[in-house]
C-alpha cells in the first residue's frame, strides 16, 4: 500500500442534498480501480474547516481536526495510490452553509482544479423529504406548514434553490467543472448517468470492473409525498423555488421533464 501524500487533497467532490442519492453514488464510485473515496468517513466535511465542521458535526471525534489530521485519520484510510480521489458531502449545498462557512473559497484556495459532481432532485419533493428526515428525528412537529416556518424548514427551502446553491460556486469555479445529476435520471439510467460522473472526473470507463456493482438508488422511488404539496406550500416560497428553477434550466440549457412544476 502506498502511503498517503502529505499534499494529497480531493479531486473532485459530490454534492448534493439529503435523500438524492449521494450515498449510493459515493459507493458506485469508489468501486472503481482508480478512484479513492473518503474512507472510513463519506461525509468528512473537509472543505468547511474547522469551525464548519464543528458547528455541523458536533462532539463527533473528526469535528475538532484540522485538516492534515482529518485527512490521515478520516478520509484516507485504504488509499493505495488511485489518481483520483474524491468525498460527498450534503453540507456543501445545505442551507447557507456555503457562503457562511466560506466553502468555495477554502476550496479555491486549497486546490483550483477541482472539479464538482452535483446531485439534484425534484425540489417539491426534496423539502418533503427533509421534513418527513426532521420528523423522524423528532425536531420539529408533525405540520408540514409549521415546518416550512420553522429554521430547518426555511433551510429546506435555500437547500432546494439549486442555482442559488451553485452561483456560489461559480464565482470560483468555471462552468465546465461542474456535472449535474439529476436523481431521476440516475434511477431511470444508473450505468449511463454513472458513466458520464466518470468521463466528467477523468476516470476511464475500461477501468471498470467486470463485477461493477449496480447503483441502489431504488429506495429513493419510496420517499413519502404529500397528496397536495403546492397547496401546502405558501405562495412566496413556491415563487422563490419558481425563479430558481427557471435559472437553473436556462443555465443547463434544458429543462427536467422528470420534475413536477413548481
Amino acid at each position: 500500500m502506498k502511503p498517503a501524500s502529505r499534499a494529497l487533497l480531493p479531486t473532485f467532490v459530490v454534492m448534493g442534498a439529503q435523500k438524492s442519492g449521494t450515498t449510493s453514488l459515493h459507493k458506485a464510485l469508489a468501486a472503481h480501480s482508480d478512484v479513492f473515496m473518503s474512507h472510513p468517513l463519506k461525509e468528512p466535511g473537509f472543505f468547511m474547516g474547522p469551525r464548519g465542521r464543528h458547528s455541523v458535526l458536533g462532539g463527533t471525534p473528526s469535528a475538532s481536526l484540522r485538516n492534515r489530521a482529518l485527512l490521515r485519520q478520516s478520509m484516507l484510510r485504504g488509499y493505495s495510490g488511485e489518481r483520483h480521489f474524491g468525498e460527498s458531502s450534503t453540507y456543501y449545498t445545505m442551507g447557507g452553509g456555503a457562503e457562511r462557512w466560506r466553502i468555495p473559497q477554502r476550496m479555491h484556495r486549497l486546490n483550483r482544479n477541482l472539479r464538482f459532481i452535483y446531485v439534484l432532485r425534484d425540489p417539491l419533493g426534496r423539502i418533503h423529504s427533509n421534513y418527513l428526515h426532521a420528523r423522524r428525528r423528532g425536531s420539529v412537529g408533525p405540520g408540514f406548514t409549521e415546518f416550512l416556518a420553522h429554521p430547518e424548514g426555511k433551510s429546506a427551502v435555500l437547500t432546494s434553490c439549486y442555482f442559488r446553491q451553485l452561483r456560489s460556486y461559480l464565482r470560483f469555479f468555471p462552468p465546465e467543472r461542474f456535472h449535474i445529476v439529476i436523481m431521476e435520471e440516475l434511477l431511470e439510467d444508473p450505468d449511463a448517468e454513472l458513466q458520464k460522473a466518470l468521463a466528467h472526473i477523468g476516470a476511464p470507463e475500461d477501468a471498470l470492473p467486470a463485477d461493477f456493482p449496480a447503483l441502489n438508488v431504488a429506495s429513493n422511488r419510496k420517499a413519502e409525498r404529500p397528496k397536495e404539496e403546492r397547496e401546502v406550500i405558501p405562495e412566496p416560497i413556491l415563487q422563490t423555488l419558481r425563479e430558481d428553477a427557471q435559472k437553473l434550466y436556462q443555465w443547463l440549457g434544458r429543462r427536467i421533464p422528470a420534475w413536477r412544476p413548481i
